[in-house]
């Protein structure tokens, strides 16, 4: 799975993130993945409380993911 950031003048990979077919195709992951948006989407007075939410649920989510990194300054 790749996280591509389209909302700029160029498409830029932010993230990219290797799992199993089977485990990101299974209902346990399908549900964590629920809720999950991207940040600019977030009005500005919820995005501290989206973080903490997003935090949460990725430590949940860490256990179905093989491999997970972001994309290099």
């Amino acid at each position: 799975m790749i996280a591509i950031d389209l909302s700029e003048d160029d498409a830029k990979v932010i993230a990219l993130v290797g799992g199993r077919e089977h485990v990101l195709k299974s209902r346990v992951f399908s549900t964590l993945c629920i809720g999950l948006k991207h940040y600019r989407r977030i009005p500005s007075w919820r995005k501290a409380r989206y973080m903490r939410f997003f935090e949460r649920r990725f430590l949940r989510l860490r256990g179905f993911i093989d491999v997970a990194r972001g994309a290099e300054p």
